[in-house]
């Protein structure tokens, strides 16, 4: 039966219509906005990534230059930095080789940046005299790690700020509280987000302690695990960066600076600087 309509009835199907083709156009216009919206996000993010990672290159090859022209104090944390150095340099070589996903991108560059603060604390460390001090002590007490750390643990991040507030030129406890501190938060992070039993559990065969624990490495293999990256090189870098920060502490505690009172501002400052960066990089990791 052929269906009739009335002049109303036709403006008002025609009104539909034209509704629809209006809300068709609108919603077609609105995924062009949000592809040319995404596209300029995306050249935005690149153009920034791009930056940093010249800049982070540029102070590793500043950084490198100063120590060449240094002398050779501080021998053995002066392998631990020129280590980390090589392993980054295999870990570099290794993504040129691929391309890489925006992750592993992003962990290529916070690599690149404990890098270059592993060579510029050791610099500072070694220059013992200044011609001015371009660190206030406030400087000390501020700290970037927003969530990084209390996401993970509440306890944590509260040990952190205690460990900042300890360091002080004219606090010559400063050392073995700030170092102290810093490695019960390397540890803790490690037990509570790659714990033995969960570690095991995802790698059977994974590398043990004398006690047949898992080694810190295979902790580092599972976190990257869980964040589908298998890549050996970064899990030897990673593991290369938390030993290179130990060994700066050896330095704090029993260097030939002496008590850590003896430590100036600048100096103190490239360590915080180093210490704050690693502990951003292991909780990006483990989050």
């Amino acid at each position: 039966m052929i269906q009739r309509f009335n002049l109303a009835q036709f403006k008002s199907k025609i009104r539909q219509f034209e509704n629809k083709r209006r809300q068709a156009i609108n919603r077609y216009n609105q995924s062009i906005r949000d592809s040319r919206r995404a596209v300029d996000n995306y050249n935005r993010e690149v153009r920034a990534y791009n930056s940093r990672v010249r800049t982070h290159q540029q102070k590793v090859r500043s950084e490198l230059a100063r120590l060449q022209r240094q002398s050779a104090s501080y021998s053995s944390y002066r392998t631990s930095v020129l280590n980390l150095h090589k392993v980054y340099v295999r870990l570099e070589q290794s993504a040129a080789t691929r391309t890489l996903s925006p992750q592993e991108n992003y962990y290529l560059d916070l690599s690149e940046r404990e890098n270059a603060n592993s060579l510029n604390v050791l610099n500072t460390l070694l220059e013992s005299e200044r011609e001015s001090q371009d660190a206030q002590l406030s400087d000390l007490q501020q700290t970037k790690i927003g969530d990084e750390i209390a996401i993970i643990s509440e306890d944590f991040d509260s040990r952190w700020k205690g460990a900042l507030y300890s360091l002080n030129p004219n606090n010559p406890d400063a050392s073995r509280h700030f170092c102290s501190s810093v490695r019960e938060i390397l540890a803790g992070i490690l037990e509570l987000k790659a714990p033995d039993n969960m570690v095991e559990s995802l790698l059977p065969d994974c590398q043990r302690t004398e006690k047949g624990t898992p080694t810190r490495k295979s902790k580092i293999r599972y976190l990257l695990l869980k964040k589908e990256l298998e890549n050996e090189v970064l899990v030897e870098f990673i593991d290369s960066d938390i030993s290179n920060i130990i060994g700066l502490f050896d330095i704090l505690n029993t260097g030939t600076h002496g008590e850590a009172g003896r430590f100036d501002l600048t100096a103190l400052a490239s360590i915080k600087t180093r210490v704050e960066d690693g502990l951003i990089f292991l909780s990006r990791i483990a989050t």
